[in-house]
């Protein structure tokens, strides 16, 4: 006779109850909930373009780079603009590398407004350069800065040349003054206008008269 205690269970019962009231993992579970991932966008003349779904990785990547959102919903609207394909080329993407990531998405191909707006907005990239400078150092005559730019003792300025007459520097302008004036050279300071700007003038102890 048993006192009524259950004996143990068959083998692999426990592990398959154990996985049943496991809870699911709420990313997987969310996943299985949503609509497959769409890997595809109708390109429009008007510049616009339309996912009907949830974009890809791969799509939603490239729309982020290159385009704006107008709405979401069941299908995502974007649309493309000079700065939002600036935006793609300020990362390292060329024109032409954009245009056939669109091509590989689009349903209907590239319409021809946003080839040309992608074209005219690459064509006019980087052709006004933005950089750092803490002073400059700048000469009449170019012969008097030949070869301060490739002078090792010089190397520690950052000297850039912007013009045959004016070099740009990553020193400060007492810096670049002292460099300058150890390598022989006889630099002064100027202000914004162009006009030198001189230094103060030495106190002169005067002894007192003995009385």
């Amino acid at each position: 006779l048993t006192d009524g205690a259950p004996g143990p269970a068959p083998d692999g019962a426990g592990a398959t109850s154990d996985a049943a009231a496991r809870p699911a993992d709420p990313a997987e579970a969310l996943a299985a909930q949503l609509p497959a991932a769409v890997d595809e966008v109708l390109l429009q003349g008007d510049l616009t373009g339309i996912v009907p779904g949830r974009p890809s990785e791969t799509l939603a990547t490239l729309l982020a780079e290159t385009a704006q959102v107008e709405s979401r919903g069941a299908a995502l609207t974007v649309r493309f603009t000079e700065s939002s394909v600036r935006r793609a080329l300020d990362v390292g993407r060329t024109a032409e590398e954009v245009l056939a990531a669109l091509s590989r998405h689009a349903r209907s191909g590239v319409p021809q407004p946003l080839e040309y707006l992608v074209l005219d907005t690459a064509r006019r990239h980087g052709l006004v350069r933005v950089g750092m400078a803490s002073s400059y150092l700048r000469a009449d005559d170019p012969a008097l800065l030949a070869g301060l730019t490739e002078d090792p003792a010089l190397r520690s300025l950052g000297l850039l040349r912007l013009a045959p007459t004016v070099l740009a520097a990553q020193a400060t302008p007492a810096a670049l003054l002292a460099a300058l004036r150890a390598r022989g050279l006889a630099p002064v300071t100027e202000g914004p206008s162009g006009q030198v700007v001189l230094g103060p003038t030495p106190g002169h102890r005067v002894r007192p008269v003995p009385g």
